[in-house]
């Protein structure tokens, strides 16, 4: 399962597509000038390899290329359905998409998780649960629910019926 968050809404991930850009190298040239031997040395220092030009009456000029060589850069993007796909894709032509399988966690797509519940381990516990067994968790912890189940449990008791006798008949 992979996802990831719109603010607080979980987003499922449909789509994982890797891009790979080639940045061209290029030659960059510098051109430094020297008063004096000393300071033409240290250039040299600095610059193992850069040309040198002019003479100690009139000056030097230090020529230094430098060689960025062409680099490959791999971004991954991602996307929760096909029109963020296409959009993906249209940019980005030559990129690779891998469909990803989130089956039996299609129930967490748009839930809401606070930052306060990330924190506490929500997602990990819903996940955990399982779709049936967490809806029933956020029922039973929810105060509206446990005020009406004892309003029930109230009733029963003062009409005589056990609760037990409830779930045993079918």
């Amino acid at each position: 399962m992979k996802y990831r968050f719109y603010g607080d809404e979980l987003q499922l991930v449909r789509y994982e597509i890797e891009v790979t850009q080639t940045i061209k190298g290029s030659d960059n040239e510098y051109t430094y000038q020297a008063a004096d031997d000393d300071e033409k040395n240290a250039y040299l220092e600095l610059f193992p390899g850069a040309e040198v030009t002019g003479d100690a009456e009139n000056g030097y000029t230090i020529t230094v290329t430098e060689h960025i060589d062409d680099r490959e850069i791999k971004d991954t993007y991602t996307a929760v359905d096909d029109t963020e796909r296409d959009e993906i894709l249209e940019r980005h032509p030559g990129a690779v998409v891998a469909e990803i399988d989130n089956s039996g966690y299609e129930w967490l797509d748009g839930m809401i998780f606070t930052q306060e519940q990330l924190r506490a381990g929500e997602l990990e516990k819903a996940i955990d649960m399982g779709e049936e067994e967490y809806k029933k968790y956020l029922m039973e912890s929810d105060a509206n629910y446990q005020m009406l189940e004892l309003d029930m449990r109230l009733a029963l008791f003062e009409s005589g019926v056990k609760i037990d006798e409830l779930y045993s008949v079918s």
